[in-house]
């Protein structure tokens, strides 16, 4: 008889207990995927774990019952929001993704003494009987109630509302017929099933109630929905208000979280920008993808001329030391905006409702306009000299875009965009050159040593503190210029002075950003020296160095906008953006041009450098009124400014609670 070994006995059974809880785990797993529900996690804690049904919200909750849901409904709240309508709170770049604060609620009856904020009411509604149903919503200020026809949020009508006409309709408590748009049909539905609902509700000012009620079909009145009828659609009670936990960007109109109301929105404003939209616009996906003509296929058309605008301040000459603090942006031609543009762009559009303190003329107009003449001109020439040059290689297709920037006393310079028919290649391409027509004379030149750069790196620089909700919809931002262009040239780098709210390096690496880089900061918010600091990691003296900032919304174009308007050792780029006034979001813009402002900027790195960067140590206790020191040493060195009006480049109104080292 075989003795075996202890330790043999010992191992074997190791292996067997190892097996047995593999199996286990295996059977755990399978277990899983047949339930409804979903595991959520934290994203401050290790790797969250994808489900069958790929819901990218996560919270610090354990797997959800349907025991566990019952008798209450998720509430999100988006707080210092303007305006009465619903789509005020649609139209927000937060919603419905990252809410200020979230609750829940036992019954469809809520009362609040807050103002100035939107809601989301959202779970499920469980029928007592089968029949047909009525429903009807009451609320101060305006809501909209959606109702599923099952359990999938994707398949919602809207059944319900207040304040669909105006936007600033109310009703009382238990008024259900003041407006025909309260009551819906009769809808059917069954017993032991239940039913997705979404409520959005908005609130300006006054008395503050939501009560959402039915008439069942045993019933002859309505009466309130109560908790024993309703259930959440998730459990996110255990997410702390004001922290940031969402995986999904806006971009991806997947996720199973996103009303579908919302999707519905979205596609509307696609078809809406597609349809008004004319092909080969400057800032349209269409222009930017098509192949670009290098500067090296056209470079003898026309010969070469230096070109020193008279606005061109010599560096360390007695000019720029005798014009004092903030001297250089003072003068006529940057405290101006000089340039003109042809065709007429969205700029006037977007300035209809002009809105602000103070306000100047140049806050609330477009950019000028160049004459159709100077336009066909000064194309016409052009393509003649390419003629002449290469024959019939390149034939005109359409005049996309045309800036002028007037010189009296030494000549006006061009930018020319243009798609034209490459003969050779048989395809379209995108052709994009500075020209320069010397004073009192009808030729055309070259700038010598003035065109841009069309694969530079650009480098994007944000900093913040306790911005989460800001950070994701940045990002999100950011990353549609990359999706639909395919533009790979930027790398975002941003500054984080600890932010509790958001781990910015989780939500960067979960999105589909090819360049990024996070730098953590300890102590108390200094933009000045974060800006420094993140410049000073760029090795590149051939990369652009551009300051942005975390509440923007910025247009297809902004990458490749600034690369067009950077010129190395020649000219800098501040892009004017629209600032948006409370309530009022990209789609439907109001507010003002930011024409004094110079804190959106670009410039080469090696330009950055050789003026010395932003003063750290003049700005070392505070900061605000950087960014015109910053500009007035630029102009003073020796490299001047373009200032335009960006079209759709908008920055957000936003509460200040909770910013750089304030509390929430």
């Amino acid at each position: 008889m075989l003795h075996q070994n202890p330790l043999t006995r010992l191992s074997l059974t190791v292996y067997c207990s190892v097996i047995l809880l593999l199996l286990f785990l295996i059977l755990s797993l399978l277990d899983m995927k047949t339930k409804n529900h979903f595991v959520i996690v934290s994203l401050f804690r290790n790797k969250p774990v994808k489900t069958t049904l790929e819901r990218h919200v996560f919270s610090i909750v354990q797997p959800e019952t349907e025991e566990h849901l019952k008798y209450k409904v998720n509430v999100h709240y988006w707080d210092f929001i303007c305006g009465f309508n619903v789509e005020n709170l649609r139209s927000h770049p937060l919603f419905p993704f990252s809410p200020y604060r979230r609750d829940t609620t036992n019954d469809l009856f809520i009362r609040q003494t807050d103002v100035k904020f939107g809601a989301r009411v959202f779970g499920y509604i469980h029928p007592n009987e089968t029949g047909l149903f009525k429903f009807a919503i009451s609320s101060d200020d305006c809501s909209e109630f959606w109702l599923s026809q099952d359990e999938d949020p994707l398949h919602v009508q809207l059944i319900g509302s207040v304040g669909r006409t105006t936007g600033k309709e109310w009703s009382y408590i238990d008024q259900f017929d003041k407006y025909i748009e309260q009551k819906s049909r009769d809808i059917f539905l069954q017993k032991d099933r239940k039913y997705f609902f979404d409520i959005l509700w908005k609130q300006q000012r006054g008395r503050t109630h939501l009560q959402v009620a039915w008439m069942t079909p045993t019933s002859h009145q309505f009466e309130t929905i109560t908790s024993k009828f309703v259930s959440k659609y998730y459990d996110d009670s255990d997410m702390e208000n004001g922290l940031v936990y969402l995986d999904h960007l806006k971009f991806d109109f997947r996720q199973q979280d996103l009303p579908s109301h919302v999707k519905q929105i979205e596609k509307m404003k696609e078809r809406i920008l597609h349809s008004n939209t004319a092909l080969f616009t400057r800032d349209s996906r269409d222009f930017l993808s098509l192949p670009r003509v290098r500067f090296s296929e056209v470079r003898e058309a026309l010969l070469f001329k230096t070109y020193k605008p008279s606005w061109l301040i010599k560096r360390n000459s007695s000019e720029a030391k005798n014009l004092g603090t903030y001297g250089a942006v003072h003068l006529p031609h940057y405290y101006n905006i000089t340039t003109k543009i042809f065709p007429k762009d969205e700029t006037w559009a977007h300035t209809k409702e002009c809105v602000g303190e103070s306000l100047k003329p140049m806050h609330c107009e477009g950019n000028m306009l160049a004459t159709d003449e100077t336009a066909q001109w000064v194309t016409g020439k052009y393509m003649n000299a390419l003629k002449l040059a290469y024959a019939k290689r390149y034939v005109l297709v359409k005049l996309v875009n045309m800036e002028e920037e007037n010189d009296e006393l030494k000549g006006d310079r061009y930018l020319l965009e243009l798609v034209v028919k490459d003969n050779h290649l048989k395809i379209l391409r995108r052709l994009s050159v500075y020209l320069f027509r010397p004073i009192h004379t009808s030729s055309l030149y070259y700038p010598k040593k003035f065109q841009w750069k069309k694969n530079a790196m650009v480098n994007l620089i944000v900093s913040v503190k306790n911005q989460g909700f800001w950070v994701h919809q940045y990002i999100q931002s950011i990353s549609k210029i990359y999706l639909q262009t395919n533009d790979t040239r930027f790398n975002l780098i941003l500054t984080d002075f600890e932010s509790f709210d958001v781990d910015a390096e989780e939500v960067l690496r979960r999105s589909p950003l090819p360049h990024w880089k996070v730098i953590r900061k300890t102590g108390h918010f200094h933009k000045t020296s974060a800006i420094q600091e993140a410049v000073s990691t760029i090795t590149d003296p051939d990369s652009i160095v551009l300051q942005t900032d975390v509440h923007l919304e910025f247009p297809l174009n902004f990458i490749d906008d600034t690369r067009k308007h950077c010129v190395k050792g020649k000219m800098g780029y501040t892009p004017l953006l629209m600032r948006l006034t409370c309530g009022r979001s990209s789609d439907k813009p109001a507010g003002f041009w930011e024409a004094f402002g110079y804190g959106i900027f670009g410039l080469y790195k090696s330009d950055w450098d050789s003026i010395g960067g932003m003063d750290v140590e003049k700005f070392k206790n505070s900061w605000g009124g950087e960014d015109w020191d910053f500009a007035d040493r630029v102009i003073k060195n020796g490299i001047e400014i373009e200032r335009l009006r960006l079209p759709f480049f908008f920055h957000y109104f936003h509460t200040r609670k909770g910013m750089w080292d304030a509390k929430y």
